[in-house]
């Protein structure tokens, strides 16, 4: 491949030739049969291509949201009457253009268009619909898509793509390379085909043809779910060898058990049993001589802090160094606070932007940001936490521990390719599973029409004086056009100061409304919710800034707006901000007018799911793993290595590790 080849598809992981095919096709295009007759009651079923004259094309309309989108009607006809409808969405200037060019072609052949054919209303309806140009027509297309992210390669990176399918010995390549990887692990050539549910005398060659030049489609789409398994058993294979890897000569850290025991004694109040299990298990672990990878897991109000504490103060006592890297300054200076109460003779250091630090090298433990890792220390650290994991990149959680250091991280919900790692054992977890208060959290689902419910609910929650946050997507309003429908919060916050004030006889003395997102300092955020501290106001209005560490008393009542547009773990740690002293909680999604099936039942997992860790798995299984070979970063998504533009199924992957282990 030239230089230039290379720094197109580089950008979707592809960064060497044998790579190429394993890209596998978003789609095959069946257009060798057309459909001229369209009685709806011959039960089509799939993708299909039909063929007919135009019957009608509507003015161009707008749709029903707020987004006002444009669109046509187009009604293809048949020889017997018999009609089909489909819906164009586009630019107004693009479906003018389509109009006159469906009304010129009409005139010289029939109108071909391939989509999805659903009868309703005793017509056939078209959706995900393609027009097709006659010189297309009788042939078998082979599509392809590369994305990574919301970047997708341009047209003429995919044409390149396929010359080097069609030009190259890529297929053989990447066989020959596959096989090679293959030879590293124990698994037999026969316990492999039964795995991929392959004949005896298929070979990967084989399957790679029929996939880039299929003869068939049934066929091509099974060859996809093959290699697909095959590419499991790879990355499989790489996830034992990263568990295997792990780590690096270090000098072991000594501790003395009644230093330890005066910690855990000193603190304000009682650890509970599973605390001081996990923290002693975890220094114990620290003795070794090769530094260690731990996770420690609990959802809000189990206390990860103080096992945090235990172990990190204990690291001191042994004469190490400590780092504690949190996502946000005020969760920074929370956790300082706390710490300086709890071990005053360790003194420990804040390294947050723009904090002065004096007497560097006597600092035994600090706590800060990602400002840590972005100073240069004159010495290194014996244990490295990273708390809120899940706020952290692969890059920075690395580098953090680079010179050997311990590496604990901590969360309510690992992402994806950390909960990949945990499910296969790659990294020792620790988990706490018991909250040191009683409470009990309702997780509701509401359609958009729900508002006057939810407003009589929030209501009561203020009535009560108890207090409420809402919680926006978005900060303020967007200029682009995909965000029209997304209430924001400087918009809320002005609907709710109106609630407030039309409401005021009926409200407790004080009440009002308070904002905090992104694009305010961080003195007014904190100010905000310091009002909310001290009873100055009852409502705040905010971003996701406050998913993590806010602890507000009284907190019980949360409303996400457009919870489509936020993720399962998100969603899981605003949760965890109510009740936080115990009580009843209440947390209420409302859904917008317009929401695709599959995003509805993501949300469904909210409702039906309190426990962080498998929901994590759950969000794992819908997002992808991400990349877990040792030089991964992707933490979610597809394998940028072994598969490009399909996702492989979490199942096959913890067969494939049964199967590695259990050739082993």
């Amino acid at each position: 491949m030239t230089d230039t080849s290379l720094e197109q598809l580089s950008k979707f992981g592809i960064t060497e030739l044998w790579q190429v095919g394993l890209v596998m096709p978003l789609q095959y295009k069946d257009l060798r049969l057309v459909q001229y007759d369209l009685n709806p009651y011959q039960g089509f079923s799939g993708m299909t291509l039909f063929g007919g004259h135009i019957h009608s094309v509507s003015d161009i309309k707008l749709g029903r949201t707020k987004k006002r989108s444009p669109f046509i009607i187009v009604e293809l006809t048949d020889q017997q009457g018999f009609r089909l409808k489909t819906f164009v969405y586009d630019t107004a200037e693009n479906l003018k253009s389509l109009s006159n060019g469906l009304a010129m072609a009409n005139q010289h052949h029939p109108i071909y268009v391939y989509g999805l054919p659903e009868y309703q209303n005793q017509q056939l309806i078209l959706k995900n619909q393609e027009f097709i140009a006659p010189d297309d027509l009788g042939r078998l297309h082979v599509c392809y898509e590369l994305a990574k992210g919301r970047s997708k390669a341009e047209p003429k990176v995919i044409d390149f793509l396929s010359r080097l399918l069609s030009e190259r010995d890529v297929i053989k390549e990447c066989a020959d390379k596959i096989r090679e990887l293959l030879s590293a692990t124990a698994v037999s050539n026969k316990r492999l085909k039964q795995f991929l549910g392959a004949a005896p005398s298929d070979n990967i060659e084989q399957m790679l043809q029929e996939i880039h030049f299929p003869d068939c489609v049934q066929r091509g789409y099974a060859r996809i779910r093959q290699v697909s398994k095959l590419a499991a058993v790879l990355i499989g294979a790489e996830a034992k060898k990263l568990a295997s890897q792990w780590g690096v000569k270090r000098v072991p850290l000594q501790f003395e058990s009644e230093a330890i025991d005066n910690r855990i004694k000193s603190l304000p109040f009682q650890m509970t049993e599973e605390q001081k299990s996990a923290a002693l298990s975890m220094v114990a672990q620290m003795t070794t001589a090769v530094s260690q990878h731990m996770m420690l897991i609990g959802d809000v109000g189990t206390g990860k802090s103080c096992v945090i504490g235990t172990c990190a103060a204990s690291v001191v006592d042994a004469g190490g160094r400590v780092a504690i890297m949190l996502p946000t300054s005020n969760l920074a200076r929370q956790l300082h606070r706390e710490f300086s109460e709890y071990y005053p003779d360790i003194s420990p250091t804040l390294v947050i932007e723009g904090e002065i630090i004096e007497e560097i090298s006597q600092c035994r433990m600090l706590i800060g940001t990602t400002a840590i890792i972005h100073k240069q220390w004159p010495f290194t650290f014996d244990l490295a936490v990273v708390d809120e994991q899940h706020k952290f990149s692969v890059e920075q959680r690395e580098l953090f521990c680079a010179d050997g250091a311990h590496l604990l991280e901590s969360t309510a919900t690992p992402v994806p390719r950390t909960a990949a790692l945990l499910k296969h054992g790659v990294l020792k977890v620790y988990e706490l599973k018991h909250c040191f208060v009683d409470k009990r959290i309702e997780s509701r689902l509401l359609e958009h029409y729900a508002g006057r419910d939810l407003a009589i609910r929030a209501l009561k929650t203020l009535q009560s004086g108890q207090k409420l946050l809402i919680v926006c997507a978005l900060k303020d309003e967007s200029k682009c056009e995909a965000f029209a429908d997304i209430q924001n919060a400087t918009e809320a916050y002005e609907k709710w100061c109106r609630f407030i004030h039309s409401n005021r006889h009926v409200l407790p003395d004080g009440s009002g409304v308070v904002l905090a997102h992104g694009g305010l300092t961080n003195e007014e955020n904190a100010a905000a919710i310091d009002a909310l501290n001290t009873g100055d106001a009852n409502v705040l209005v905010a971003t996701t800034l406050v998913e993590t560490g806010l602890t507000i008393k009284g907190l019980t009542h949360c409303i996400v707006m457009n919870p489509d547009r936020l993720g399962l773990v998100q969603l899981h740690q605003l949760r965890g901000r109510l009740a936080r002293h115990g009580g009843v909680g209440y947390f209420d999604l409302l859904l917008p007018l317009e929401i695709s099936p599959k995003s509805k039942d993501r949300l469904e997992l909210i409702s039906q799911i309190s426990h962080g860790v498998t929901l994590a798995i759950e969000d794992m299984k819908l997002r992808g793993f991400g990349d877990l070979t040792k030089s991964g970063r992707s933490q979610t998504g597809v394998n940028q290595r072994y598969l490009f533009g399909y996702k492989i199924n979490l199942d096959d992957l913890n067969d494939a590790i049964e199967l590695i282990d259990t050739s082993s």
